[in-house]
C-alpha cells in the first residue's frame, strides 16, 4: 500500500532530522560497541538512501527494510529498533501520533547513532 506524501511527511521529517543530528554528532570514545552484523549496516545504508532520495516512498518499502534492520540489530540497540519498527507499523495503520512521541524520536536517534558509530553510515570522504 502506497501512502500519500502528506501522510509520510511527518515520519520522513523526523527521520531526516535524526539523520542530521547523528551525522553531525561525534564521540570522543573509540568504538566500544561490538561491530554490528553486515546485514544491519547494509539495510541501514539502504534505508538512508531510500528516505533521502527525494522519491515517493511507500510505507511498505520502508517496513520491509526496517524489519530487516530490526531482525539484524545488535543486542545493545534491539529495543530501539523494535520501537522504530512498531512506530512505522503504526504509521502504516494511520496513526500519526508517533511523530509527537518522545520515545519514538529518541529510539530513532539512537538507531541512527548506532549506524553512524558501528557502520560508518555518515563517514565523510575528504579530498584533503
Amino acid at each position: 500500500m502506497t501512502q500519500s506524501p502528506r501522510k509520510l511527511a511527518p515520519i520522513a521529517l523526523l527521520l531526516s532530522a535524526a539523520l542530521l543530528v547523528t551525522g553531525c554528532s561525534g564521540s570522543s570514545k573509540k568504538n566500544v560497541l561490538p561491530d554490528p552484523k553486515k546485514a544491519f549496516c547494509d539495510k541501514g545504508k539502504e534505508y538512508e538512501a531510500l528516505i533521502t532520495s527525494g522519491k515517493k516512498v511507500s510505507v511498505d518499502e520502508q517496513l520491509a527494510i526496517v524489519r530487516e534492520i530490526n531482525a539484524n540489530a545488535p543486542k545493545d540497540i534491539a529495543a530501539d529498533t523494535q520501537v522504530f519498527l512498531s512506530a512505522l507499523e503504526r504509521v502504516s495503520n494511520g496513526d500519526k501520533r508517533v511523530v509527537d512521541d518522545a520515545q519514538v524520536r529518541e529510539a530513532i536517534v539512537n538507531v541512527n547513532r548506532r549506524f553512524a558509530q558501528g557502520c560508518g553510515l555518515f563517514d565523510r570522504k575528504s579530498a584533503i
